[in-house]
């Protein structure tokens, strides 16, 4: 199980780090490749457009963790309405901060904004009350909504990276009914160990998720989600892993090479190195939950 790092589980935390990352010059940060990266643009750009060719409507996207990178600013213009977007943040400060920086880029847009939220990725009411708080904005605002809003594609960029530093976690509440009820004879035992957070994420998010939508995600790590290739299962979900495994399928696993950089060590020798993240694409099967 991941070694604890309670900082990183912290909403304190993030939110001081993000509102130090916005000031200043006012570029951001971002994990792991620059937020212009074309390659990461690319698949998610790819995974929108197929996305358009599943649903009749404008796919409804939502960023995982936008903290303070320039790529949610980017993902402005990612469908035709940008209120189909969503910005979903542990940290207050990403909120505002893309706020801001969204009025400053489209001023004159005040009613096509994109939409930024925050809460809890680990904690199931809290993923459920972003579907529940979207809705309730449409409504508000005259638009015709089914319930419950769905989501076509996820965008995780080093997000679940840093969530999976976060000690195990038991399921609690809300996520414990949930599995009774769709995995009826899963034994009781099972459903209280503690699991990996990012598991508990895959969990949370498939609750939201329209089957068939694509989860695209840049990690440091190329290991990532071994149980959700496709496999021979039991009849049972004989543990909370398995049961993550057929509500997600890994369709992609690749490397994605970073541009070269110029290193010069301490003799004034300079040289180029590369170095290779991962790109994951999940795809939410039809398996309710």
């Amino acid at each position: 199980m991941p070694s604890a790092a309670n900082y990183l589980g912290s909403a304190a935390y993030w939110t001081e780090r993000v509102r130090s990352e916005g000031e200043g010059d006012e570029q951001g940060f971002d994990w792991l490749l620059p937020s212009d990266n074309t390659g990461f643009k690319s698949f998610i750009s790819d995974a929108v457009k197929d996305a358009a060719t599943r649903t009749a409507a404008t796919p409804r996207v939502l960023h995982l963790g936008p903290g303070s990178s320039r790529l949610s600013l980017w993902m402005h213009d990612l469908v035709d309405d940008p209120r189909h977007v969503v910005h979903f943040d542990f940290a207050e400060s990403a909120k505002e901060l893309g706020e801001r920086w969204e009025r400053e880029c489209w001023p004159e847009a005040a009613e096509r904004r994109m939409r930024w939220m925050t809460g809890d990725l680990l904690e199931l009411p809290s993923v459920l009350s972003i579907s529940q708080r979207l809705e309730s904005t449409e409504r508000a605002e005259g638009g015709e909504v089914s319930s419950p809003i769905l989501f076509d594609v996820l965008v995780d960029k080093g997000t679940l990276d840093a969530i999976s530093c976060v000690e195990a976690l038991a399921p609690q509440g809300d996520l414990v009914e949930r599995i009774k009820t769709f995995a009826p004879d899963m034994p009781a035992k099972l459903i209280k160990e503690p699991i990996y957070s990012s598991l508990m994420v895959a969990l949370n998010l498939a609750t939201i998720s329209r089957p068939g939508a694509a989860w695209v995600m840049l990690s440091y790590g190329g290991t990532r989600f071994d149980a959700f290739a496709a496999r021979v299962r039991s009849e049972t979900p004989r543990s909370l892993e398995e049961l993550a495994s057929r509500l997600w399928r890994l369709e992609v696993r690749r490397e994605l090479e970073e541009d070269a950089k110029e290193i010069t060590d301490e003799n004034g020798v300079t040289s180029k190195t590369k170095a290779y993240h991962w790109l994951y694409l999940l795809r939410r099967t039809d398996v309710p939950f």
